[in-house]
């Protein structure tokens, strides 16, 4: 069997060139050479579905192209959680697989190489520890929601990790590799700083708490808090908050985690100064924090109030995401590394944000001053190439205008559009043949079920899964669908 396409989707005046991938909600970005033909591919890691997706940069008339390839999806391990980072630890050219294991630590997978065309990945290490004595080691913990940066910090060629701190996400921690060599040593991490930067993250989205300045605010919050009468809010204190935050993790009556103090970072040198600078996304923060590096050194960082801004990218402030995640590669093959960015909660059962063009794409344009510059390309980088209806797509086929082609409708679980989170049917016509199908969009809401939630507030279905079938055998297909009543 081989993997292709025999069906197109068009959506407007687009042919979608990754119409069957499956849509993204959670991804984070890697590259890797998928097939050891020199050029760098991608992959990426659903965090909210658990699931690996691999594109192939291919040739494209005289530039290149990313091209879904999903053979190489299963190379990868079935039980990745949490998050994946793919990074060179040995030196042997071939990038490995860092991942969170089942106790908030960090586990690597070495890559073997290809084997029968496909890349092999072997468990390295189930737990990477610190030394904290000649004779004594530690795990190093991230913390069940935060992402690490897994990155050459000092300089000296060698995999660091940079990483909030596990019991309240509030100061960041740096390990650094003190192998000896050109590869990164497993078991050669040491602790260099408890509180890198200098600084303490607040609870409030864009607040921080510099050394040696004013304590973090204690203004009211309302955010949704466990055990809330009657699904409201209770306002507390952000500092008696934090408190509640570390005991609850904001978990639903499963006890899933829904919502913590997690942060994904990213050091990067943002202004050209030789020492890295810090971009933070925080769980259920809208704004990408920019830090820019006043310390000495990269390894001796200092973060100072005027320094920190919420205004990034300055061009286009990010302020659409609930957790934002940044992941720098080249992603149009121009030789520039660009600006990814894109949601990372495990659920979107509690925010019910879209889950559409939530992929943006930035590319780092001249600075003006010292201050970055980067240029929104896109708000869905891959996505919008991708049949992407924001959540739970399910399919079903039948011919629905009598002209002997299947055609296609797709429920989905809830997208917001104008104010309101609601399900819909989207309608695909089949302008093609049986043999090689064209599905065209036709509407976005079919039966009309979206407007109905928006003229009555109780009509607001969420979880839609439609069936067509034969129910009374009179040769007419009909349309069975199930949902719940949203909020």
């Amino acid at each position: 069997f081989e993997v292709g396409s025999v069906a197109k989707l068009v959506q407007g005046a687009d042919t979608l060139a990754h119409a069957w991938a499956g849509g993204f909600n959670t991804p984070q970005f890697s590259s890797i050479d998928l097939n050891d033909d020199g050029q760098l591919d991608l992959y990426a890691f659903d965090r909210e579905t658990g699931r690996s997706y691999t594109f192939l940069s291919a040739a494209a008339g005289t530039g290149w192209r990313w091209q879904y390839a999903p053979v190489y999806e299963s190379s990868f391990p079935a039980d990745l959680a949490n998050w994946v980072q793919l990074r060179d630890y040995d030196g042997d050219g071939q990038a490995d697989l860092f991942t969170a294991n089942k106790r908030a630590g960090i586990r690597v997978f070495h890559n073997e190489g290809l084997g029968k065309g496909l890349p092999r990945f072997r468990l390295a290490t189930e737990e990477l520890t610190f030394i904290l004595t000649p004779k004594l080691s530690a795990n190093i913990n991230t913390g069940s929601y935060n992402v690490p940066s897994i990155q050459d910090i000092n300089g000296d060629g060698r995999l660091d990790i940079l990483t909030y701190d596990f019991v309240n996400s509030a100061t960041l921690e740096l390990y650094l590799n003190t192998g000896a060599g050109s590869g990164t040593s497993l078991t050669s991490f040491q602790q260099s700083s408890n509180y890198w930067g200098l600084i303490q993250s607040c609870f409030d989205c864009a607040a921080y708490q510099p050394e040696g300045a004013a304590a973090c605010s204690t203004a009211q919050v309302t955010p949704l808090v466990p055990g809330s009468e009657g699904g409201g809010s209770k306002s507390l204190h952000s500092t008696a908050l934090k408190l509640v935050s570390k005991l609850l993790r904001y978990v639903d009556e499963g006890n899933r985690i829904m919502h913590s103090m997690g942060h994904s970072v990213l050091a990067v040198d943002l202004n050209g100064d030789g020492k890295l600078d810090l971009l933070d996304g925080r769980d259920n923060c809208s704004q990408l924090m920019r830090l820019l590096n006043t310390g000495s050194s990269s390894t001796s960082a200092r973060f100072t109030q005027e320094n920190i801004s919420s205004s990034f990218p300055l061009a286009t402030p990010l302020n659409n995401s609930i957790f934002p995640a940044p992941y720098l590669l080249d992603a149009d093959f121009d030789g520039v590394q660009d600006l990814l960015v894109s949601p990372n909660m495990v659920d979107n059962s509690m925010d019910h944000v879209s889950m559409r063009r939530t992929v943006q794409q930035f590319t780092r344009s001249s600075s003006s001053g010292s201050l970055p510059a980067y240029r929104l390309v896109t708000d869905g980088f891959l996505q919008n190439d991708m049949l992407d209806v924001s959540e739970g797509a399910a399919p079903t086929f039948g011919d629905l205008d009598g002209d002997g082609l299947v055609d296609m409708l797709v429920g989905t679980v809830g997208d917001k559009v104008k104010g309101y989170y609601r399900g819909s049917i989207y309608y695909y016509r089949n302008v093609g043949t049986a043999r090689r199908p064209v599905f065209r969009l036709v509407t976005d809401d079919y039966l009309g079920l979206a407007a109905a939630a928006a003229r009555t507030p109780g009509s607001r279905f969420e979880a839609i899964r439609p069936v067509l079938v034969d129910l009374n055998r009179d040769g007419a297909l009909d349309l069975v669908y199930s949902g719940f009543v949203g909020t």
